[in-house]
């Protein structure tokens, strides 16, 4: 006979099976429909997690809950002078560039959205059929792909950005996801000072990988453990990957 505990845990295991399964065939059918136009552009669209902003055109980002913005941009010289002005919230727009029924190039944006028609799909539809695209495309494709990912959240989505940063084709799409999978990781310790002062100090140091790994875990200061993530995520080694799992598994 089982006790009570043990039956939440195998419905809770159920639900969770049930769930993936649903997730899975979701994205297989939104994966179906974008195939289906093997030439042209094929725009969708999705209410990303909350801080999701962007001006409809070169700036798309996130609103963090400390305080402050995390862009998401190939370059620099693309922001307008007043990005974080022009970071409005608003639905997340994905563009698939089709190459002969194959995704060729994924441009994501945010925020005020203009008049073009677009697939609307579930954030958790668009999640796995994007994490899915970074796990087996090169190069800008796979960036692309995760660009959108960013903004959103649950533990689906951090689950498949931990398959991204281990196994993805591109080595590019591995080291995005590691670098947000420590970002993720370091939102969840709460306290403490906030700015980049831990982290140029952390740097300066450079004690590498051993080091981080004693801060992020040991450390007494919050602002320095949230720095040891961060820095963790830049290298994205297994060790790394494995914190961050267990600090995500932690924080649901």
């Amino acid at each position: 006979m089982l006790k009570i505990s043990h039956l939440r845990t195998a419905t809770a295991l159920l639900w969770g099976l049930a769930a993936a399964t649903a997730t899975g065939a979701e994205a297989q059918t939104l994966a179906r429909q974008v195939a289906a136009n093997r030439d042209g552009t094929v725009l969708i669209h999705f209410t990303g997690a909350p801080g999701a902003c962007g001006d409809g055109r070169a700036v798309i980002g996130r609103r963090l809950a400390g305080g402050g913005l995390a862009l998401f941009v190939p370059s620099l010289s693309q922001l307008p002078n007043d990005a974080e002005a022009a970071c409005s919230p608003g639905p997340v727009r994905v563009a698939l560039g089709m190459a002969g029924g194959r995704v060729a190039s994924v441009r994501a944006t945010a925020g005020p959205a203009p008049g073009a028609a677009a697939i609307a799909v579930s954030p958790t539809e668009a999640g796995s059929f994007l994490l899915d695209l970074a796990l087996r495309s090169d190069g800008q494709v796979a960036r692309g792909a995760l660009v959108p990912v960013f903004l959103l959240d649950g533990e689906p989505v951090w689950r498949g950005l931990l398959r991204v940063a281990r196994s993805a084709r591109a080595q590019e799409a591995r080291s995005l996801a590691a670098k947000e999978l420590g970002r993720r990781a370091a939102a969840t310790i709460q306290g403490g000072e906030r700015g980049h002062r831990a982290d140029t100090e952390l740097s300066r140091r450079n004690g590498g990988e051993e080091e981080w790994l004693a801060v992020a875990t040991r450390d007494g200061n919050p602002a320095r453990r949230r720095a040891a993530l961060q820095l963790l995520g830049k290298e994205g080694t297994p060790r790394a990957l494995d914190l961050f799992e267990s600090i995500l598994s932690r924080a649901r």
